[in-house]
């Protein structure tokens, strides 16, 4: 049976994405910096509940990236 995928198609592997998020965290511990999400070059919505803990907050360029 053949699934039709919508393209584009993004894989996130959630467990290398943790990986990251995590030394992320480590960074933030070590040094106070704030980390802020860009949303013009990361608007995978999906994740974004999976990020929220490490970053703090997000940037947008338009009031449309905002909504």
């Amino acid at each position: 049976m053949k699934t039709k995928i919508e393209t584009p198609y993004y894989l996130i592997d959630e467990k290398k994405l943790l990986r990251n998020l995590k030394k992320i965290l480590w960074l933030k511990k070590k040094t106070g910096v704030k980390v802020l999400l860009a949303l013009k070059c990361f608007s995978t919505w999906s994740v974004f509940n999976l990020m929220r803990e490490f970053l703090d907050g997000t940037t947008s360029s338009s009031l449309y990236e905002t909504r």
